[in-house]
């Protein structure tokens, strides 16, 4: 079985493009671009889409390793933009000032984000739901 976890950045409600630069300096050095707009993590079966060109409306990873550094990654994505990680019920932000910037639906559908840049934290929060 496949489990995803989502990555959105959002700005008044509506989706907010990614910075590139941010992206690829939190994420190159674990992973290697395998395909076109897939990259695929070190000593793991995950993957990650990201576009070659244009805008990162939002990273979709599928299988996420378990592995420290790719989640110490995510946390310096979470922190360094006004985004939201989320999965199937669960939401995380690293900034609480991010809340007011969600869609009202978004917050209905997963619930309120727990504010939380600590790795085993958002591990367990996964691990929990």
């Amino acid at each position: 079985m496949s489990f995803d976890i989502f990555l959105t950045s959002f700005q008044n409600s509506e989706v907010n493009p990614l910075p590139r630069s941010i992206v690829l300096a939190a994420l190159s050095p674990i992973a290697s671009r395998c395909e076109s707009g897939y990259w695929r993590f070190t000593d793991s079966v995950a993957t990650i889409d990201i576009p070659d060109e244009g805008p990162i409306s939002g990273l979709t990873i599928n299988r996420p390793p378990g592995y420290p550094e790719f989640w110490q990654a995510i946390v310096d994505i979470l922190s360094k933009t006004p985004s939201v990680l989320y999965w199937g019920i669960g939401a995380v932000v690293a900034d609480r000032a991010v809340i007011a910037h969600l869609p009202r639906s978004f917050v209905e559908k997963l619930g309120m984000p727990t504010v939380t840049s600590d790795v085993t934290e958002i591990l367990n929060l996964i691990r929990d739901s």
